[in-house]
């Protein structure tokens, strides 16, 4: 949010809060949603407009010329056609040429590759969702860790993924190139929405549903998916289009993304930075394939008790004066339920609100429950802590409370892990 006041010095819109999938001992308020958006009824919004008064001044940008490692002519083309794009629309964000990790400056066409994507699931077929919810689980830099002076160091594939760690484009940059091996029509896309400001998205195309093409928006760091007509969107307006083929600077009047008509073929709505004179490079970056490796069962047994045992150690300690007891019955429970979140995170089971009650049907019956499940990639224990004491679930301070927690961390390929916490507290009815 800070770079979005930088950049526009406000934020204006709505956008949709974090919900976790089952919320315990909170009423909410009769939705208003209509039948066409059904599947927001139980979702939670916030309306923004922040306007910074006077206007952030920014520190002006190095403009340090790297070295590149593009023919003169190609880089010559591009710094024109950016100078071109900047002077007839200034604030629309272009990508041409970006920097690698050796610190040269790379065209970005050069990032798009069909790349084989990990195994999610063995005996199931890969899907779009599964691999979005892979890719959102590889956690994202928030500060600047990957910064070479100025310049925003871009990763290939297989850097983003041995060092489980990158910028929301190297995220967007896998989930395009794994799209790409599925067969789907991919561009990555810059923007500007809340909450993320200005950032990278994915856009894909199918064109089997209908007569006229459908468009839908992956957002990479959360793995969500959005309808290009879907007006709670995080995307608000589109800039720029790339892919493996070309550069489109949108050049349209209209920004907004329900309004933006994404036929790039149409040079009255999308400018190309190459064409007959000049071709996009034909080379990639990325490597041919990647190859992935088995996290270790045995590992991950270990990490996820010694999860709980800090959680259940650290609830204990913002208690002092109160003893703490588990409801060791409560807790069996919610341990058979988080694995089930995790495939109806991934889109291999269809959530069902029926199920996850009726097995929670036994303790409605004799207690009050107040909490509700957590789910966030692995980075380290602290930020585990951090998230539950946030929840609050430890302050009730009922004289015969008790508590359940479980955990559960489910691995994927090359030691990406999902981290699940059901932290719950119960108070026997009378």
């Amino acid at each position: 949010m800070q770079h979005n006041i930088d950049k526009d010095d406000r934020i204006e819109g709505t956008f949709q809060l974090y919900s976790p999938p089952f919320l315990f001992g909170y009423d909410r308020q009769p939705s208003l949603a209509s039948s066409d958006h059904s599947h927001l009824r139980n979702s939670t919004f916030l309306t923004l407009f922040i306007i910074v008064q006077p206007p952030l001044s920014p520190p002006d940008p190095i403009m340090e010329h790297l070295e590149c490692s593009e023919p003169l002519h190609l880089e010559q083309h591009l710094e024109l056609w950016s100078k071109e794009v900047s002077k007839y629309f200034p604030h629309r964000c272009v990508k041409t040429l970006v920097t690698d990790v050796g610190g040269k400056s790379v065209c970005v066409t050069r990032f798009f590759r069909s790349i084989n994507p990990p195994t999610i699931y063995e005996g199931e077929t890969t899907s779009p969702e599964m691999i979005a919810r892979y890719v959102s689980l590889i956690p994202v830099s928030t500060s600047g860790t990957l910064l070479f002076g100025h310049f925003n160091v871009w990763l290939t594939c297989d850097q983003t993924i041995r060092l489980l760690l990158g910028e929301r484009e190297d995220h967007a940059i896998l989930l395009c190139c794994f799209l790409m091996k599925l067969g789907l029509k991919v561009w990555l896309l810059f923007g500007s929405g809340i909450p993320h400001g200005r950032s990278a998205y994915v856009l894909t195309r199918d064109d089997t549903s209908l007569a006229t093409p459908t468009y839908t928006i992956w957002d990479p760091v959360t793995g969500l998916s959005y309808s290009s007509m879907d007006s709670f969107s995080p995307l608000h307006k589109v800039y720029c289009l790339i892919n493996d083929e070309n550069i489109w600077v949108n050049v349209q009047s209209e920004e907004l993304v329900r309004r933006t008509n994404f036929d790039v073929t149409q040079r009255s709505n999308w400018w190309p930075a190459f064409g007959r004179s000049v071709s996009a490079p034909s080379t990639s970056v990325q490597p041919d394939d990647i190859e992935y490796a088995i996290t270790s069962p045995a590992d991950v047994q270990l990490l996820q008790d010694k999860i709980e045992k800090y959680l259940k150690d650290s609830i204990m300690k913002w208690r002092p004066t109160s003893r703490t007891i588990w409801n060791r019955y409560c807790i069996a429970t919610l341990r058979k339920l988080l694995p089930i979140m995790e495939r109806e995170a991934c889109g291999l089971k269809q959530p069902s609100n029926s199920d996850h009650l009726n097995e929670l049907q036994h303790i409605f019956g004799s207690h009050k429950m107040c909490g509700f499940p957590i789910s966030q990639p692995f980075t380290n224990i602290k930020a585990i802590i951090e998230a539950v004491k946030s929840t609050g679930v430890h302050n009730n301070e009922s004289p015969d409370v008790e508590f359940a927690l479980a955990v559960y961390v489910h691995p994927y390929p090359n030691d990406v892990l999902s981290v699940w916490v059901y932290a719950v507290s119960l108070v026997a009815q009378r």
